[in-house]
């Protein structure tokens, strides 16, 4: 008697069935993946609008000279918001560049900035400026320094 061997074509229902679950298990560790990458990319965006100001800022101030570096001249070029100090040797800045439009309150959520400028040495000064922002109810802030020299 010849019995015919029989040919498995196809997969069968339990090898259906995990693939399925391999499937979606790999979509849903995916899909909780995606939250905590949007938070950290809001993060690095909220820091890098941040230190791109502060920076400019910085470069403002050097590009004034150490001469310069008083109230009425930070004012007069838009650097600082008033001449009233905030605290000893500090005014608050809120906006780089009138004409461009870069305002710390705009480009960060409850954002505002301060300037320091310190005596360092005889003919050195220091400059500081730091940014402070609201990120999910958490205070963050970041801060730039550089030395003017009077050459």
């Amino acid at each position: 008697m010849y019995v015919k061997a029989r040919k498995n074509r196809g997969f069968s229902l339990i090898e259906a069935m995990l693939s399925v679950f391999m499937v979606a298990s790999a979509g849903a560790i995916l899909a909780s993946a995606m939250p905590a990458a949007t938070v950290s990319r809001s993060k690095g965006n909220y820091l890098n609008k941040a230190a791109n100001f502060a920076q400019k800022e910085v470069e403002l101030m050097k590009s004034l000279g150490y001469a310069n570096l008083t109230a009425a001249k930070l004012y007069s070029a838009d650097l600082v918001d008033s001449t009233s100090t905030v605290a000893t040797n500090t005014w608050s800045c809120n906006s780089t560049d009138s004409a461009v439009g870069d305002r710390v309150s705009d480009l960060l959520p409850s954002g505002t900035g301060t300037i320091m400028v310190e005596q360092v040495d005889l003919e050195l000064k220091r400059i500081t400026i730091t940014i402070n922002w609201k990120e999910r109810s958490r205070n963050r802030s970041y801060t730039v320094a550089s030395l003017v020299a009077n050459i």
